[in-house]
């Protein structure tokens, strides 16, 4: 910490993106791409996002669970 200066806890940005994927699949990665710059000038980002991919059949979620964590990308 800079003499003088507070500490400043770090803040989060949350985003709703109904059809963002992860950077691994084909879609929507701009919510990643916002994510991963936001946390280069320090603050934190989580992505929140359906788990049924647009365009397809897929669901992320097929075991009965309520949500899907991914820290791979964090």
């Amino acid at each position: 910490m800079v003499e003088g200066k507070r500490d400043i806890p770090k803040k989060n940005i949350w985003f709703f993106h109904h059809y963002a994927v992860l950077p691994s699949m084909s879609g929507q990665i701009r919510p990643f791409n916002f994510g991963k710059l936001l946390k280069e000038v320090g603050f934190g980002a989580t992505i929140f996002a359906a788990s049924y991919l647009h365009h397809s059949d897929v669901n992320l979620i097929n075991d009965g669970r309520k949500c899907l964590f991914n820290n791979e990308y964090g």
